[in-house]
């Protein structure tokens, strides 16, 4: 580094100028923002076919109905105030705003289809541990997860997604998000 800066402090009046000037034009360059980039939304709402991979799911599905295999469970703990209800609209948001949260495959003159509902609800399974003494609280609480990661989907109802919120104390829960590997990839 020493060199480097001997380089620079070597430099003429002139050449120090221009090296500042393209220091100053290359610092500029990188701190504009970039425009915001956006994926156009689809003007076309009906039904489409299936991914590859969706469609090997739906047809294990159709060998093996009401199969929880394919279920990918997901537990999260929060810690602090929950205000329940604004979670609840920043879920239903989530939804509202990804396609394949409102996405159900439905099977139309023999060939499975996605169909994209303008609209799913997704309600949240508010299960209050705070009773329990902490081994029960804890026995039960890995009672409910497992129950609900082995509850099958019905692939033609949309959501795929369920949500479970276990309420520990009044600032720790656990979240469990549940949706089919037909629309998700852990």
């Amino acid at each position: 580094m020493k060199n480097f800066n001997e380089k620079i402090a070597n430099l003429s009046v002139e050449k120090r100028a221009l090296l500042e000037l393209k220091l100053k034009n290359k610092k500029n360059k990188n701190t504009q923002i970039p425009k915001k980039q956006t994926i156009p939304q689809r003007s076309n709402h009906d039904s489409l076919p299936l991914s590859f991979a969706q469609e090997r799911l739906w047809f294990l599905e159709q060998l093996e109905p009401n199969n929880p295999f394919y279920n990918v469970p997901r537990k999260i703990l929060l810690q602090g105030n929950l205000n329940q209800q604004v979670f609840q609209l920043a879920l239903s948001e989530i939804v509202r705003r990804h396609e394949v949260l409102r996405t159900s495959f439905q099977t139309v003159n023999g060939t499975p289809v996605q169909v994209i509902h303008s609209e799913a609800s997704i309600g949240i399974n508010v299960v209050d541990l705070q009773k329990l003494p902490g081994r029960e609280r804890e026995t039960v609480l890995q009672q409910q997860i497992q129950k609900e990661a082995i509850t099958p989907f019905n692939l033609e109802i949309a959501p795929l997604i369920r949500c479970s919120l276990f309420q520990l104390n009044t600032t720790e829960y656990v979240l469990l998000l549940t949706m089919h590997h037909i629309i998700s990839d852990a």
